[in-house]
């Protein structure tokens, strides 16, 4: 679903459906990441870590610090691509506030779209796996819901074009796949 190979995207992020501005995601070549091998995406500044193995991508996220919590690292699955039309799977989140207490969320997966046509930009696309995310943070065994993250939708043989969400949105303008 998502191209494991080199090439160059072009994308558009629209913030609050106001201010917008475009970058560029190139894959830049390989790396191994606890004995898997992971595609380098960078836009010059950050990297992104992807990899693809029996039907599921995933992101590998580094540590980070948030102003409230450390973040370890984590693999997060992405998108299983062999799933159905509603098919569901969860990622569990964790991380440790400054004070010393621990902290989890979960991230929810449905696929709300398979194997049909969308436009984006003015290019349509004609298998595409639509995903919505929601978040929850778990507090004493009991899941709050913290709302939507986003819709993302992925097309066949190219990957990511767009991201929808109450907060931004993020397209794909066009990409360029060097065959290997």
């Amino acid at each position: 679903m998502l191209p494991i190979q080199k090439g160059l995207f072009t994308i558009t992020c629209t913030i609050q459906r106001q201010d917008t501005f475009y970058y560029s995601l190139t894959v830049i070549g390989d790396t191994l990441i606890q004995g898997n091998t992971y595609l380098i995406q960078s836009d010059g500044y950050n990297k992104q870590y992807m990899r693809y193995s029996q039907g599921i991508f995933y992101y590998y996220e580094p540590a980070y610090t948030s102003p409230t919590s450390y973040h370890p690292a984590a693999v997060r699955p992405v998108l299983y691509d062999y799933l159905p039309l509603n098919g569901h799977w969860s990622d569990t989140v964790k991380a440790t506030t400054f004070s010393g207490n621990p902290e989890t969320g979960l991230l929810d997966y449905h696929i709300i779209q398979k194997a049909t046509p969308k436009t984006v930009l003015g290019n349509t696309y004609s298998k595409v796996i639509g995903i919505k995310q929601d978040s929850y943070l778990i507090i004493e065994g009991k899941a709050y819901s913290l709302g939507t993250v986003g819709n993302y939708f992925y097309a066949d043989s190219v990957g990511f074009i767009e991201k929808d969400a109450a907060t931004d949105t993020i397209r794909l303008i066009s990409y360029s796949l060097k065959n290997q």
